[in-house]
């Protein structure tokens, strides 16, 4: 068994659970959906096991480094798609720039 704190408050969990699965307890504590966990200063995936006791803080996609998460997935998830879409013809550009008024991305393919 680990001991976990979020947010002030610890519980105990089998050892090796992710920090999904935890995270799965505190979501309707959020107005936003939960995206990364913070364990110290050390921002980590939420796939990842935890093994040892530990303190946690939950990162949204309404925080900073939440929505950049966000973004960055977005964005592999379009490359995949696009390769996937053109198979063995070369795509020569892929372009994307951020649009700072709506806070959009947008792609630019040649």
């Amino acid at each position: 068994m680990v001991k976990i704190t979020v947010d002030g408050v610890t519980k105990e969990y089998d050892k090796g659970i992710t920090y999904r699965e935890v995270a799965e307890d505190y979501a309707d504590q959020y107005d936003y959906d939960i995206i990364l966990a913070k364990r110290g200063e050390k921002l980590v995936e939420l796939n990842k096991k935890i093994n040892k006791d530990c303190e946690i803080t939950f990162l949204t996609t309404a925080s900073d480094s939440g929505h950049k998460t966000y973004v960055r997935g977005v964005t592999l998830l379009m490359l995949k798609a696009f390769y996937h879409v053109v198979k063995d013809e070369a795509l020569k550009n892929i372009a994307e720039f951020e649009n700072n008024v709506s806070n959009s991305s947008f792609f630019n393919i040649s």
